[in-house]
């Protein structure tokens, strides 16, 4: 399988007026999330809860990564859309931004590097939502890649605190495992991203 084959991706629906012609409805166009970078910071919460419930609604472990596509509607809406389960190759299912790296999934059972791969997933989703930006944009795959091998996230995540804790959590097992350590609940569990603002 390779990366272009599952999709990771966030795109928000603008409807195109139809200058009050009422034979021609309004078409709706799905556009990159960087393409509106005016989008308000309340409207971006929205769409992150949103995203974060989603991915909290898969009750049963499940045998695969699943390939994510979201709308995200101006008024802080999201839509998933139906995608097929893929088989194949954990590390190399989604694109290089919102993957895992291989060597943190080394000598993990099967059910655990799903699990692992998909909150990475979320956690690269996140920060998209609330910058514009994928992570690392400007690098190249390959060096991407290394960044997140070597816990070297993008500079501005501080500058995300209402859903930084869930970021580094889903980037980092480690991160995440010493909130634990020091008594703080798990903060993909959270019910909403608003619970940290």
């Amino acid at each position: 399988m390779t990366s272009a084959e599952l999709t990771c991706r966030i795109r928000v629906k603008k409807v195109e007026d139809s200058d009050g012609d009422s034979e021609h409805p309004q078409e709706a166009t799905m556009l990159p999330l960087s393409d509106y970078p005016d989008i308000r910071t309340e409207i971006r919460t929205r769409w992150a809860n949103e995203v974060i419930k989603h991915f909290g609604q898969t009750g049963e472990p499940h045998n695969s990564i699943r390939q994510w596509d979201f709308v995200a509607g101006l008024d802080g809406s999201i839509e998933s859309l139906s995608m097929p389960e893929l088989e194949g190759d954990l590390v190399e299912g989604y694109p290089a931004r919102f993957q895992i790296p291989s060597s943190v999934l080394y000598g993990l059972d099967h059910e655990e590097k799903v699990r692992r791969a998909e909150r990475f997933a979320m956690a690269s989703l996140l920060y998209e939502i609330m910058t514009g930006r994928k992570p690392l944009e400007g690098l190249t795959d390959n060096e991407v890649q290394h960044r997140f091998i070597n816990g070297d996230f993008p500079d501005d995540i501080a500058a995300l605190p209402n859903v930084l804790l869930f970021i580094l959590s889903g980037w980092s097992a480690e991160f995440s495992q010493e909130l634990t350590r020091r008594g703080i609940p798990d903060p993909r569990r959270f019910p909403r991203v608003s619970d940290f603002s």
